[in-house]
């Protein structure tokens, strides 16, 4: 008996409820737990891009390597073009052959400047060029349509050809047929509105129609109609001669067109064919 009341009390205390037994928590657990979790303002921060808490020591040092990581890029951008074609390999179009290789306060800055030295190398020696502005792309030819044979003279015609039949070759789900004929309406209301506000001395007339485009027609066809949004303009001069003008070509620009370049062609249009 004595035996059994000495080991009853050595046996750990249990937990009431159903389940496995349980011990509790050692006090001194609880209290470290808690001592991690109090915020002490004298040693402990916040990070500013995380939020999470941190030592005072560990932020400073974060912040020391940004400094110093935006220090060595500033004088690599403060950088003459000469230098640079040195550290890049050498100048006069020639293509950089042996790069001098620099020393830096750390793995991580080094990154950073070779990548910036990638992109440099790149964009000077033509390997990446950018893609051009729509202002830039050269539209077409401008189409002679047979309504244009019934003008008279000082009429001015705003015409739209879209895409039709898009559930046929709609090889993405942006390709919408309603997106071409509600940008087709939106574009008229707002050439007719700059010509209005222009003052033109004409007989102004828009319309849209649709491209050529059937359930046959593929985008590896020669001269495929497919995405086509073509805004021409046409105007009768009073000596009968008819001049058309492209303004917009989705097939050579592959996007949808801006409203203000769209507005300067239009005026400077306006200004050339003196409506």
């Amino acid at each position: 008996r004595h035996r059994e009341a000495e080991a009853t009390e050595t046996l750990p205390e249990r937990t009431k409820g159903r389940g496995r037994n349980q011990t509790p928590e050692p006090a001194a657990t609880i209290q470290a737990v808690k001592e991690k979790d109090i915020f002490d303002p004298s040693i402990h921060t916040y990070d500013w891009k995380s939020g999470r808490k941190i030592l005072i020591a560990q932020a400073q040092a974060e912040y020391e390597e940004r400094k110093r990581s935006k220090e060595a890029m500033d004088q690599i951008l403060a950088l003459s073009d000469n230098a640079v074609d040195a550290m890049m390999g050498g100048g006069d179009n020639s293509r950089p052959t042996s790069p001098v290789k620099a020393e830096y306060p750390s793995k991580s800055i080094s990154g950073d400047v070779d990548k910036w030295l990638q992109r440099m190398r790149r964009d000077r020696y033509g390997e990446r060029k950018p893609p051009p502005k729509v202002e830039d792309v050269p539209m077409p030819e401008p189409r002679f349509f047979a309504a244009y044979q019934k003008l008279e003279d000082r009429d001015l015609v705003i015409t739209i050809e879209h895409c039709f039949n898009c559930q046929h070759h709609n090889v993405t789900t942006r390709h919408k047929q309603d997106d071409y004929v509600n940008n087709s309406s939106s574009f008229l209301r707002a050439l007719a509105q700059m010509a209005h506000e222009s003052g033109v001395c004409a007989r102004v007339g828009v319309s849209r129609f649709k491209a050529n485009v059937t359930e046959k027609c593929s985008t590896s066809d020669s001269d495929s109609r497919i995405g086509a949004f073509e805004i021409q303009v046409a105007y009768k001069t009073p000596n009968g001669k008819v001049v058309p003008k492209i303004l917009h070509s989705k097939l050579m620009t592959r996007c949808w067109p801006s409203k203000n370049v769209l507005e300067k062609r239009f005026r400077a249009f306006i200004a050339s064919a003196k409506v």
